[in-house]
This record gives structure tokens, sequence and C-alpha cells, in this order.
């Protein structure tokens, strides 16, 4: 899985990314082949997948309750898209994604986006998403500051 956090207005900048100062932690991870940090690598098409340098695995094979990543930004930052990308079937040989990208297989299928809103103190859910099949997903709301 990869992150990225995109600063509004739209710009160049993918705050989540670790070479932006973004720092991921998680709730759990399957061993060192599969670390938080590589969700904020920039490698999108799940190259070197289970070599440690793109994914994160969650340590609780089959239970998905409980499972959470955080993405910490160098700052306070104003964003209006979060994307999410997972793993492709063929992961060995992966192609680079498009929004219209498929998964059958290995994707994650569920996934709950919240953001820290700094205004308010609090948690904001942005987006519940569920049957997922999409390698690529985007999610665009209205501008929030944040520092994760």
């Amino acid at each position: 899985m990869e992150v990225e956090a995109w600063e509004a207005p739209a710009t160049t900048a993918n705050v989540a990314l670790e070479a932006n100062g973004g720092q991921a932690t998680a709730s759990s991870t399957y061993s060192a082949s599969y670390p938080a940090r590589a969700t904020i690598n920039g490698e999108t098409k799940g190259i070197g997948w289970g070599a440690g340098s793109d994914g994160w695995n969650d340590g609780s094979a089959g239970d998905f309750t409980d499972d959470t990543l955080t993405i910490q930004f160098n700052g306070e930052k104003r964003i209006n898209e979060i994307d999410l990308f997972t793993l492709q079937d063929n992961y060995v040989n992966p192609v680079t994604p498009t929004l219209e990208t498929t998964f059958t297989q290995f994707g994650v299928t569920s996934f709950r986006v919240d953001c820290w809103d700094s205004a308010n103190s609090q948690w904001v859910l942005l987006s519940d998403v569920t049957n997922n099949n999409k390698v690529w997903r985007r999610l665009e709301f209205a501008p929030l500051r944040t520092r994760r």
C-alpha cells in the first residue's frame, strides 16, 4: 500500500512522502519486510513487495478490525486529496496504475480514512470505502488543516 496526501491548492508536493518529512506508523507489522514507512516512499506500482521497500502488511493475518496506519506530516498542512494505492494482482510484474486499474485478489477492499482536524482538535471521517476493487483510490474533499 502506498499513501499520498496533496496540499491544497493542488500542487506537485506530496506532503506524505518520507522525503518531504512524512512519518508512517502502524498498529502492527507482519515483519521487517513490510514496514509502515514503505507506504510513503513514492512507489505506487508495488515493486519490491515483501522486500522491505514497498508496502505495509499488518501483523494480524485475517483480522482487519483494528489495523491502523497513521501518516504524520512535518508540520501542519492544508490538504484536499489523499490517494491510496493497494497491491495489484500481478505484483511480481506490476504496471503503472491508473484510476481505472482494478484488482481481484490481493488489494485492500475496505478502509476508512480519517484526518486530524487541527482547527477543532478531533478526528474527522473523510471516507468509509467498502467493496473497493481499485488499485488506485483517490479521495478528494474540501481543504482542511492537519498534521496527520
